[in-house]
């Protein structure tokens, strides 16, 4: 599974935790808003985790494009610069 994946799961996992406590808790009202207010931290902190840990990824895939096609301008560019011989050229006909 992708990590996207993987942090929208565990995002839907604690968002269905939450709801099921609430709807099964056997506590008082304040330990029931309690523990929700401690669940939604922890989901708070785990997407910012997750966001981080996409962006960077996305960082790197983005640098990986970038020094692919600059290796690409370089080929091209010295591809230019060499002049074909005829034996080339021949080849090239045939």
């Amino acid at each position: 599974m992708s990590r996207t994946g993987s942090f929208f799961a565990l995002l839907t996992g604690i968002a269905a935790g939450v709801t099921l406590g609430i709807l099964y808790a056997p506590d008082k009202g304040w330990k029931t808003r309690a523990r929700v207010r401690k669940a939604a931290e922890n989901g708070l902190e785990d997407a910012k985790v997750g966001w981080a840990e996409a962006k960077d990824s996305f960082n790197d895939f983005k640098q990986r494009v970038l020094n692919k096609l600059d290796e690409y301008e370089d080929a091209l560019k010295h591809r230019q610069e060499a002049p074909l011989s005829e034996d080339a050229f021949d080849d090239q006909e045939g």
